[in-house]
């Protein structure tokens, strides 16, 4: 669980390009008539952005300029949000 309403489900490679990680989450919230998923995509963009660029654990990936995706689904499987941070990024 990275939090209360959210639970990392995987971690992989994207077979596609060699570059990308793929990291996928599922929301646990049940009502998503009641939150603004553009907000929710924002605040969570602005973090992932901050993570990448400062984390010491991301260093080998700025490096290699390795692109993270994330993606957020629902409980039902339904794909929510994604977006992408990389070295261009910011």
């Amino acid at each position: 669980m990275v939090d209360e309403y959210t639970r990392c489900d995987s971690v992989s490679p994207d077979t596609t390009d060699g570059k990308t990680i793929v990291y996928k989450y599922t929301l646990l919230v049940l009502d998503f008539d009641k939150i603004d998923l553009n907000q929710i995509k924002s605040s969570m963009h602005a973090n992932a952005i901050k993570q990448y660029k400062e984390s010491k654990s991301m260093e080998v990936f700025r490096r290699l300029s390795f692109i993270a995706k994330y993606q957020y689904f629902n409980v039902k499987g339904d794909k929510m949000l994604e977006f992408v941070v990389d070295p261009k990024t910011f």
